[in-house]
């Protein structure tokens, strides 16, 4: 089961990173749906990044080597987070002691994509072929509760994609929430 986008209420959609006194921290909901998710593990060399969006490999100096070999001048680490059962966390409060993310989304909108650049590193890289990659593992054993699925981009229609603002202290980014479609079948793995 997956969760797909779904407002609740009629204004922007947008999570807080910091929630303002007073207002929720998100007004994006679930809308559960049933989907086939195919397990990758022996299949990984199936998957390249350049065509399915998503590639299976290792970490940190690792994944710097491999962005190198696949082409990057340049790899700069941003936003490293560790998901963590909340359940077992001791300090939940602390943005980063985070749960899996839940619903079914895309990490960076273009636009916010640009605004990264310009944020963490400069305008003039801009002029380059520039790429946000996401890179995730975990960390000690096979995942079996919660496990991360990705879906091929090429399954996936603009039509059915929602703009969030997740909204931080100093700027606000955007991702796309995802909404169910019947009339189409995404790739999930």
């Amino acid at each position: 089961m997956l969760n797909y986008f779904k407002a609740l209420d009629d204004e922007l959609p947008r999570r807080y990173v910091e929630p303002p006194e007073g207002k929720p921290a998100s007004n994006v909901g679930h809308d559960l749906h049933p989907v086939l998710v195919r397990d990758v593990h022996g299949r990984k060399a199936e998957f390249e990044l350049d065509r399915n969006s998503f590639q299976c490999e290792k970490y940190y100096p690792e994944v710097e080597r491999i962005l190198k070999v696949m082409g990057g001048k340049c790899v700069f680490i941003f936003d490293h987070t560790i998901r963590r059962n909340l359940e077992s966390d001791v300090n939940r409060s602390d943005p980063k002691n985070c749960g899996p993310t839940e619903g079914v989304h895309i990490d960076q909108a273009y636009w916010a994509s640009v605004e990264r650049v310009k944020y963490h590193l400069a305008t003039r890289l801009l002029q380059l072929r520039v790429r946000i990659i996401n890179v995730w593992r975990p960390i000690a054993n096979p995942v079996a509760h919660k496990p991360l699925a990705l879906a091929d981009w090429r399954t996936l229609h603009a039509n059915d994609l929602v703009p969030i603002d997740p909204v931080y202290p100093h700027r606000t980014g955007a991702i796309y929430g995802v909404n169910y479609n019947p009339a189409r079948e995404l790739a999930w793995y």
